[in-house]
């Protein structure tokens, strides 16, 4: 028994060893690469793609900034997804405080990885696609219904953007604004129509609301199902489903999370009489009946396009089928793929996404003015939107434009563009 127990703890031992002994080796390594390339160095003992990190640092983000140490915290917030958000520029900052140099190397116990806000460097990223590649766990992040634009390379990726790029153009921007405004309609009327005191401040149904509306945009402006605000509370599931295609959506753009990380036989398997059970068994149907209602569209669609050629709707479905069609096939776009790039495309196709953003805002703002007038002069400006001249509505309206610049300068937008390179590709010092 003392052997065995002896045994083990040798066996542990060593593998405990062993796993230091590699995090250590590709944190030198990263250091190396950060002096050869001539950027400043930012090191970190944490290795930022390892899943359970990726998992557990997100939601505990505040948490782990008012309990670790100072000097401990500023050396792992660059490893948090989304530090750029909160922490804004101090890692560049810290990386280089004359301000010069617009771009750092992480040196981490995973991949070096170097980040940059130099718009000529950003660039020349961008021109080389076939040269800066996608990132693996954006991959498998965003292929978890079909392999599409955003997570594929090489001349796969060229096939792939040949045809979304025709379809994300000025029309479509165009139907996602009708769309936007005619549900945003809908839940001002709900909230205001008949009772003009009504206390929104006192309900939690808002924020609900307008996940509500998000999803019956992209419904409307991406598959053409375009539903009434006051209708979808009565959709009723086709025969064969257990949701409709709305809930489905909104279902997995609510815990997306689970959607990418949990496999079917765990939301299967688990208890009902633990907590959750409700919200992962609503999850499974989701993402088992998703493909499904895509599946069935797209089909609907193609036999509607062969009954009525040249008829091609300003919606994402209707627009991917017309363009893949086009194509020769070994250049088309395979079922699958076909899914995937709705999945991935709908919600990329709402260029007006800082305008909703918003308008989210904005309408926040109106539920918690104590002034009445206030929530009244805001419901009337919002159910002012004059539908199809979404190019010159900010210039008549003035009063939301404003509203909207407020907003912006108290909550920007942010792009973020996250690609990996060989190591043939590797960044180079300005120095030489």
């Amino acid at each position: 028994m003392a052997a065995g127990i002896s045994l083990l703890v040798k066996v542990i031992g060593t593998l405990l060893l062993l796993y230091v002994s590699s995090c250590l080796y590709c944190l030198v390594r990263n250091i190396l690469i950060a002096r050869k390339t001539g950027f400043p160095c930012m090191v970190t003992p944490v290795n930022q793609e390892a899943l359970p990190w990726v998992v557990l640092s997100v939601g505990n983000r505040q948490w782990l900034k008012d309990s670790l140490p100072a000097w401990l915290w500023d050396s792992i917030y660059m490893t948090i997804y989304g530090w750029e958000y909160h922490e804004r520029n101090k890692a560049f900052e810290a990386a280089d405080p004359t301000g010069k140099e617009k771009s750092f190397i992480l040196a981490s116990l995973g991949p070096a990885e170097c980040w940059t806000v130099d718009p000529v460097f950003a660039t020349e990223i961008l021109r080389r696609p076939m040269d800066f590649k996608q990132q693996p766990i954006t991959s498998q992040i965003l292929s978890v219904f079909g392999d599409n634009v955003l997570t594929t390379d090489g001349q796969i990726w060229s096939r792939h953007r040949k045809v979304v790029a025709s379809v994300i153009n000025e029309r479509i921007s165009k139907s996602v604004w009708d769309e936007s405004v005619k549900q945003t309609q809908g839940m001002l009327r709900e909230l205001f129509d008949n009772d003009d005191t009504k206390d929104v401040t006192s309900s939690n149904q808002l924020p609900e609301m307008l996940k509500r509306i998000t999803v019956l945009v992209l419904s409307g402006a991406g598959m053409g199902t375009s539903k009434n605000w006051e209708a979808d509370h009565d959709d009723k599931p086709a025969v064969g489903y257990r949701q409709t295609y709305i809930e489905c959506t909104k279902t997995i753009l609510t815990a997306m999370t689970g959607t990418i990380l949990l496999p079917v036989w765990f939301m299967q398997a688990y208890p009902s009489f633990l907590p959750g059970y409700s919200t992962l068994k609503a999850l499974r149907y989701a993402i088992e009946e998703f493909p499904r209602h895509t599946q069935s569209m797209l089909s609907a669609e193609r036999q509607r396009l062969e009954e009525e050629p040249g008829d091609v709707k300003h919606n994402i479905l209707s627009q991917l089928v017309t363009a893949s069609s086009k194509e020769k096939k070994d250049a088309a776009l395979s079922d699958p793929e076909m899914r995937g790039n709705l999945f991935v495309s709908v919600p990329y196709t709402n260029r007006h996404s800082c305008s909703a953003e918003y308008r989210n805002i904005s309408l926040s703002i109106m539920s918690a003015a104590r002034s009445l007038g206030l929530r009244q002069t805001l419901a009337a400006l919002y159910l002012r939107f004059l539908p199809g001249i979404h190019s010159s509505w900010f210039r008549n309206h003035r009063q939301h434009a404003q509203l909207c610049l407020r907003n912006a300068s108290t909550t920007p937008t942010m792009a973020d563009v996250a690609t990996r390179g060989d190591r043939h590709h590797s960044a180079r010092s300005r120095k030489r």
